[in-house]
């Protein structure tokens, strides 16, 4: 049909749209797109609202009126009108342009004199189908060594730290243990001050994480599309998911400064001068 500035789309919504369905529409918006006809087979699914764009309701015969496409999306069966050469020249009447677009490949339209069908999702091939699983194991495999060395990194820098602060605390230590500390609360003390610091690193991390991802996937498919494709539940469980696994590491990594901590002779340690 064209570039869609200044134009007007039909829409027949067969059922729940997905998540490629709603990322075409909003692109078609971000092209300039002046008006969306939207029809639906079932009234059980509720019509998903664009802003930025004149949409309206139309009846099924009515929906390619002045539209240069008309679009078929949703999950559910096709119309009879919709399916038929008969019922699709009736369809068209007083279209400006005679494009039928389905989005769906187990969707299939009798073919109509004059009128162009086209499939705008298809089979793939085994050997595209291999190659898309060569490149998912890749990625995984990419992935993995990046986590693996990032906890690598983050278990040494959380240990070095812990290290530096039983050296500086050396008076502080023999001190408690002069007063009647033992070596397993000397022991607890520096595991609750990674373990704190472990959650506070946490979700300082995942919140960055989170907000950096969801920039830069807003700034290249547009923050509404990301918005609505996002599983708010799913994200809060990796959210707590990384603060447990920063205290987690924040308490393996202060095992062996806590050990040295705790081990330490108190006269040894008042002697020490940092």
């Amino acid at each position: 049909m064209g570039p869609p500035l200044d134009r007007t789309i039909g829409v027949i919504q067969t059922g729940a749209l997905d998540e490629a369905e709603v990322r075409l529409i909003r692109y078609l918006i971000e092209g300039g797109l002046q008006k969306l006809q939207w029809t639906q087979v079932s009234s059980e699914t509720p019509v998903p609202q664009f802003p930025g764009i004149d949409e309206s309701v139309a009846p099924l015969d009515a929906v390619a009126r002045d539209a240069s496409c008309l679009l078929v999306v949703g999950s559910g069966p096709l119309p009879e009108m919709t399916a038929k050469p008969p019922g699709l020249a009736q369809l068209f009447e007083g279209a400006a342009g005679k494009v039928l677009a389905l989005t769906r490949s187990e969707a299939h339209v009798s073919a109509a004199p004059g009128l162009s069908i086209v499939e705008l999702a298809r089979e793939l091939s085994p050997e595209e189908i291999a190659k898309m699983d060569e490149d998912r194991r890749n990625a995984r495999f990419r992935t993995n060594w990046i986590v693996l060395i990032s906890l690598v990194v983050t278990i040494a820098g959380i240990a070095n730290a812990m290290l530096m602060s039983v050296t500086e605390r050396f008076r502080e230590i023999g001190t408690m243990k002069c007063l009647g500390a033992l070596s397993g609360f000397i022991r607890w003390v520096f595991f609750v001050e990674s373990s704190l610091m472990g959650a506070v690193g946490g979700a300082v991390g995942a919140c960055l994480g989170a907000l950096f991802s969801m920039a830069v996937y807003g700034f290249t498919y547009g923050f509404g599309t990301v918005l609505i494709s996002m599983d708010f539940v799913r994200l809060t469980v990796f959210l707590l998911l990384s603060v447990i696994a920063g205290v987690v590491l924040s308490i393996i990594a202060a095992i062996y400064p806590a050990s040295v901590a705790s081990s330490m002779v108190p006269a040894h340690a008042l002697r020490t001068n940092v």
